[in-house]
């Protein structure tokens, strides 16, 4: 039997709200295994490569606890990454060990290309395959492929680089 913990890969997760220090985040070591978030309504340094935002690294994550009041991100990244809470690490995520990168999506659908790139380029940059979940409830577009957003990321997806999109 082959066991797939996500080690070794980019969890990206596209949403609203997410608990910055809850536990399931958390690595074997104790120290968060939330590499970069970028709030993209909020104020503040963007990342490399965009004009708006804010972004978080590293010590930074923790110096707030949550991206907002909307909590749907940490449910849907403890699903997908959470490494289980308590001795016996009862009700672990798909991906335990999986390093994630957490957008809070803006305001308009050319943000969410925006978010995809700035994942998979993170990814990129770190040398590690990546795995983006869309979890929206949204609407955008006629869902046919044809949309300026979905070619953007056909374009940007590929071998190591997958979207996995709930509508």
């Amino acid at each position: 039997k082959t066991c797939y913990t996500g080690e070794g890969v980019i969890l990206g997760v596209i949403d609203w709200g997410l608990d910055l220090t809850h536990p399931a985040f958390k690595g074997e070591d104790g120290n968060s295994r939330i590499d970069r978030v970028w709030i993209q309504d909020s104020s503040g340094t963007p990342p490399g490569g965009f004009s708006y935002g804010a972004e978080y690294r590293g010590d930074a994550i923790c110096s707030q606890r949550y991206t907002s009041t909307n909590y749907h991100g940490t449910h849907v990244t403890g699903i997908a990454a959470g490494r289980g809470v308590g001795a016996s690490l009862q009700y672990q995520g798909v991906a335990p060990k999986a390093r994630i990168v957490f957008v809070e999506l803006g305001d308009d659908e050319t943000k969410l290309a925006d978010a995809v790139k700035y994942i998979f380029d993170y990814a990129d940059s770190v040398n590690m395959p990546a795995v983006i979940n869309l979890s929206l409830g949204l609407q955008y577009g006629p869902h046919d492929g044809t949309s300026y957003v979905d070619r953007i990321i056909d374009s940007l997806s590929g071998p190591g680089k997958i979207i996995v999109g709930s509508v």
